[in-house]
């Protein structure tokens, strides 16, 4: 969540543990920062001071634990220190883009604070203030770059990881840019442009393809990128929906989107959209989450959604949704084609495969757009879509929904049921479960 946090608003993120395998557990979402270049201050706790060396229980050697995901990683020994050693953590953290770790021992931590280090010899007091330094290449170095690529005639541009250019991308793309000339021959750039639109043609045959009675997991990613909200933020796990999520979703002006680049770990999704609803309650949040990363951690993390979470309002919320669909129209969608449509233009059972796909991307907006119970402090909706090989949805009705001829049934998730019984909703920091594709309305 603090990586999140920091990815999501620029802000340093900020996240605690307490001593020995507290600490460990930090290491995983510290290294996610590291390798993604953001912000995070870490503040952990020790064994006291008078325990050190004696190995004493759940004593660690936390300095050289931390210091490879790091950039500045110390121990406070006495409350005096506590003022700059925080201080030029956070410092450090915003100027390298980078993690700063702080360790605290337990005696320490229970001791006054001194909002000063006392005046004599030894003392060290940090400077007022920081301004974001703007990292540049020299002059030379641009001109350089500007020549190879004005020479070249099928010319790509690497920005961020793997670029030779040294300094902050967009500060560098600015001073780049006017360097630059227009190439007259616009044939490659046709042809790439030609490609593209070939890849996401074959993206959407794809998505469109049905498999008897079951979701074809990519049709949520395709029928929910052109739903989404202009101010949504997306958020994806690790794993086989990343593809989805990265090929179907097409990003528009005011979103935001992030994931575990680098570092490739599972379990960030939920976390994630937890985070970036704090930052931003007024925003609808959704994630794409594998069952896998859901049961590592993100079942989990319905614990700290539950605690911030108004639950008669919430469920309230979740239930008109689900119990109106999406709009006025019932099954109908925003686009007026009912949900048994399908892709290929036919209803009935062979294209159900498709519409559910559908139905359940309008699932997960029907409940991004749900009012949040308390503004300041909302945690995101989501609703999970699970996908089983043979699975037959159940031919059950529900009276309160115009034209439902059964299969598809949504409801309120306050922790999972069982098999095909269970009502894929939650209100969570995931909105939509990567590895889709069983969602029931009950």
């Amino acid at each position: 969540m603090a990586c999140a946090h920091a990815k999501f608003t620029g802000e340093v993120g900020c996240c605690v543990a307490t001593s020995g395998p507290a600490a460990v557990h930090l290491l995983n979402g510290l290294y996610d920062a590291k390798l993604d270049h953001q912000p995070v201050a870490a503040v952990v706790g020790q064994q006291k001071r008078l325990s050190l060396g004696a190995y004493y229980q759940q004593e660690i050697a936390l300095q050289q634990l931390f210091a490879d995901v790091s950039e500045f990683c110390q121990t406070i020994v006495h409350p005096a220190q506590a003022r700059h050693v925080i201080d030029r953590a956070f410092k450090t953290a915003l100027t390298t883009r980078g993690v700063a770790t702080v360790i605290v021992p337990n005696d320490v931590q229970e001791e006054d604070a001194q909002p000063s280090p006392p005046k004599k010899h030894g003392s060290v007091f940090s400077s007022v203030g920081w301004s974001r330094p703007r990292l540049l290449p020299e002059a030379g170095e641009l001109r350089r770059a500007a020549g190879i690529l004005n020479a070249g005639s099928k010319v790509a541009m690497i920005i961020g990881q793997g670029a030779h250019l040294v300094g902050d991308a967009k500060e560098t793309l600015k001073a780049l840019v006017p360097l630059l000339h227009r190439k007259e021959d616009r044939g490659w750039r046709e042809k790439i442009e030609k490609d593209v639109a070939e890849w996401d043609a074959i993206c959407e045959k794809r998505a469109g393809q049905h498999f008897g009675r079951t979701i074809n997991p990519q049709a949520v990613a395709s029928q929910l990128s052109p739903r989404l909200p202009d101010d949504a933020i997306v958020t994806a796990d690790s794993g086989s929906g990343t593809h989805w999520w990265a090929r179907h979703l097409k990003l528009r002006k005011g979103m935001q989107a992030s994931l575990s680049g680098t570092l490739a770990t599972m379990g960030p999704g939920t976390p994630y959209a937890i985070a970036a609803r704090f930052a931003y309650p007024d925003r609808p949040v959704i994630a794409f989450v594998g069952d896998g990363a859901f049961q590592m951690n993100g079942m989990s993390e319905m614990i700290t959604v539950k605690r911030y979470l108004d639950r008669e309002r919430a469920w309230s919320s979740i239930s008109r949704a689900g119990a109106r669909g999406p709009g006025p129209r019932g099954r109908d969608g925003d686009d007026g084609q009912p949900h048994g449509g399908g892709r290929s233009g036919t209803r009935g059972e062979d294209s159900a495969g498709g519409d559910r796909g559908e139905a359940c991307a309008r699932s997960v907006l029907a409940l991004g757009r749900a009012p949040s119970p308390s503004r300041d402090r909302a945690p995101p909706l989501g609703v999970r879509c699970r996908w089983r090989r043979g699975f037959r949805p159940s031919s059950r009705t529900d009276p309160s929904i115009p034209g439902d001829r059964g299969g598809l049934r949504t409801g309120n998730l306050a922790g999972f049921r069982d098999g095909a019984r269970s009502a894929s909703r939650h209100r969570a920091g995931a909105a939509a479960e990567g590895a889709v594709a069983r969602c029931h309305r009950a």
